[in-house]
């Protein structure tokens, strides 16, 4: 697979890449932070200057960039979390599988306190139809 179309599915993928950017600039800045991270830290003006783009649209995607949890933030430089994009995909699929696994917790305790509210065995759930207004 070309590297820019991979990109550009795995920036969908994870919901980086959006229809207002036009321009795919967050692939962009994500290709030179994937190039210029194995080198070590990395700062928003030397990605805006690799890069060629404006530096405040770099900051703004380094942030989306660490939100995703692809980078962090190291002081006032940035640094991948992992040493290749295959072990940040390991470490996005045990994240999502840990927030699931939080989710199924939470799930339970609602599900345990709405059932005893209606005088429901939580074990003999009926089918209910809720209508959020």
């Amino acid at each position: 697979m070309r590297v820019e179309k991979g990109l550009v599915t795995f920036c969908r993928r994870i919901r980086l890449l959006s229809e207002r950017d036009t321009n795919k600039t967050v692939v962009h800045v994500f290709r030179v932070v994937l190039q210029r991270g194995r080198k070590g830290n990395f700062g928003s003006t030397e990605i805006a200057e690799i890069g060629e783009l404006n530096r405040i649209t770099c900051i703004h995607h380094l942030k989306r960039l660490a939100r995703a949890g692809i980078i962090e933030k190291d002081g006032i430089k940035y640094r991948l979390k992992s040493g290749s994009l295959l072990e940040i995909v390991e470490g996005l699929r045990k994240r999502q599988i840990e927030m699931f696994d939080d989710m199924d917790d939470i799930a339970k305790s609602i599900d345990k306190d709405i059932f005893e509210k209606l005088g429901e065995n939580h074990g003999e759930r009926k089918a209910r139809t809720i209508s959020v207004k």
